[in-house]
């Protein structure tokens, strides 16, 4: 009921900076870049030939969103972004529901959006929503595990 009202934070544009170089973005944009340029999906490379330091799940996704569009454009680079905050938002919705009550989900779930970590995930080109998008889902497993006395793993 409440969930609607999260997608106005995905219908405005990403207020993020204007020139990918702020912010190291230029380096996941570059691993795009190779992985649908050049094909190498298992081991990227940036513009300076340096092996990616990052784990490629960002990257996979990105280039799966940029090969239907023909280009790399800012959509298919933040895509998986807002993706992985909605994402992230829902679980934690869900979690605060259950656990608290409908509207403590939801604004649990808002605040976490509109906070100052949660707006630069949206905002910047990174691998860090996913990260906790899997933080997220994997503490919500283990808190259930823990109370219904069961192996998590």
């Amino acid at each position: 009921m409440y969930l609607h009202r999260v997608a106005f934070f995905f219908s405005a544009p990403p207020g993020g900076p204007p020139d990918l170089r702020a912010y190291d973005q230029e380096r996941p944009a570059s691993y795009i870049m190779d992985v649908v340029q050049n094909g190498h999906w298992i081991c990227q490379r940036d513009f300076q030939n340096d092996i990616s330091s990052k784990p490629p799940l960002y990257t996979w996704l990105a280039a799966l969103t940029t090969i239907p569009l023909g280009r790399i454009c800012r959509f298919s680079i933040y895509f998986p972004n807002a993706l992985a905050v909605l994402i992230t938002a829902v679980i934690i919705f869900f979690a605060g529901r259950r656990l608290f009550g409908q509207s403590t989900g939801c604004i649990a779930a808002l605040f976490y959006m509109i906070s100052a970590p949660g707006l630069k995930q949206l905002c910047l080109a990174r691998t860090d929503p996913l990260f906790s998008l899997l933080v997220a889902l994997t503490g919500v497993l283990a808190y259930r595990a823990w109370i219904l006395q069961k192996v998590w793993t």
